[in-house]
């Protein structure tokens, strides 16, 4: 190929990518004084460490695509661990205030990824990959094996670590197609699930780890405002089957189910954690639950992964809950909660973990 066709193509590919953000705003995450003994204790300003296990989404497939002729991720527009400059990120927000953070992702444009395929230089701690669920054996090695390789075995041991889990929503997408097809609105169902995929984590991370578990949004949503061009894509490539195939009252009860399976699986643990003397701390982050993402923060291919500015949505979420505002959705309008005052980030005494506390007889809520 002669330079000038080069040149061509390479504008040519640029013309199928999407705009991306605007300067990042300030936004402190407050300052650590003394290094927590206790997860109760833990502040935003003590993680030195972030960690995303998730699906596509969190790998940011197709977050900066325009075409289906060129579909590839952009891990750093992931909504936690992304290193893109400017880009709306946990991991740049955090990087303001503690600039030691590490774990972020890069972008690196490789088509559609294997699955349980990682490129240590670019991938940072994000063990994004194709996959519905469970097991997540291969995302937690690879981040594991990437933090103590980085930091050694010392640090990773007795320094703060964050794992946000962002998991379901696929399986929610395809169950339809599987033999837990009667199961799929029953919350005990997703409790076992999601129960076996925080023994995963706990066993990679059993200290000094603040572990959020994402809330998943209505999947319905996007059934009611898919374009044509959208769900023919979205079918052929077998991104969310049950999409088509379920009514809208029947999406929505999975979904309820799931959220539920989740919330009574961080309610179980906590019957046997002490606040006491635990490093271990548990968040259920609601703000994606009532969540209507706008046509403009999806991607133009699917009409279902969000693109850049779905992504800067999540974050915005993600941060909040964090800062401990209880929001169950995010708009263009929602703004970021920034500054004073701090409070820790796991609170054992939070919601239904208050309620557990004062329970006498433990609720088995997996049987």
């Amino acid at each position: 190929m002669n330079i000038s066709k080069f040149i061509i193509v390479i504008f040519i590919n640029s013309l199928l990518l999407v705009v991306t953000n605007a300067v990042l705003p300030s936004c402190s995450s407050g300052s650590s004084i003394n290094d927590p003994a206790l997860a109760e204790n833990a502040y935003l300003s003590d993680m030195k460490m972030i960690f995303s296990i998730g699906d596509t989404i969190s790998a940011g497939f197709l977050a900066n695509d325009l075409s289906s002729s060129s579909v590839n991720e952009y891990r750093g527009f992931s909504f936690v661990t992304g290193n893109e400059t400017d880009a709306w990120t946990l991991n740049n927000f955090l990087a303001q205030t503690a600039p030691s953070i590490s774990g972020g992702s890069a972008n690196l444009l490789n088509g559609i990824r294997p699955v349980n395929t990682f490129y240590p230089l670019y991938d940072g701690f994000n063990g994004a990959t194709n996959t519905t669920g469970n097991p997540i054996t291969s995302p937690l090695n690879f981040v594991v094996s990437q933090a103590v390789g980085k930091h050694g075995q010392t640090y990773f041991d007795n320094e703060w670590k964050m794992v946000t889990v962002y998991l379901g929503l696929f399986k929610a997408c395809t169950i339809c197609r599987t033999v837990d097809f009667g199961v799929q609105t029953n919350s005990v169902y997703w409790a076992s699930l999601f129960t076996d995929i925080l023994n995963n984590v706990l066993e990679k991370f059993p200290s000094k780890t603040i572990i959020n578990f994402v809330g998943l949004p209505k999947i319905s949503q996007f059934k009611s405002t898919t374009p044509s061009t959208c769900s023919t894509y979205n079918q052929l490539q077998y991104t969310c089957p049950c999409l088509w195939s379920q009514s809208t009252s029947v999406l929505d009860q999975v979904i309820s189910a799931a959220n539920t399976g989740i919330r009574n699986s961080i309610i179980n643990w906590s019957f046997d954690s002490d606040p006491s003397t635990s490093t271990i701390g548990l968040n259920y982050l609601p703000f994606l639950t009532n969540t209507v993402f706008p046509p403009t923060a999806l991607s133009p291919i699917d009409c279902f992964h969000p693109n850049v500015d779905g992504q800067k949505l999540m974050t915005i979420g993600l941060w909040n809950n964090l800062r401990k505002s209880p929001i169950t959705s995010v708009t263009t309008s929602t703004t970021l909660v920034c500054g004073a005052p701090y409070v820790p980030i796991y609170d054992p005494y939070a919601s239904d973990l208050k309620k557990k506390k004062t329970t006498k007889q433990k609720k088995n809520y997996l049987i």
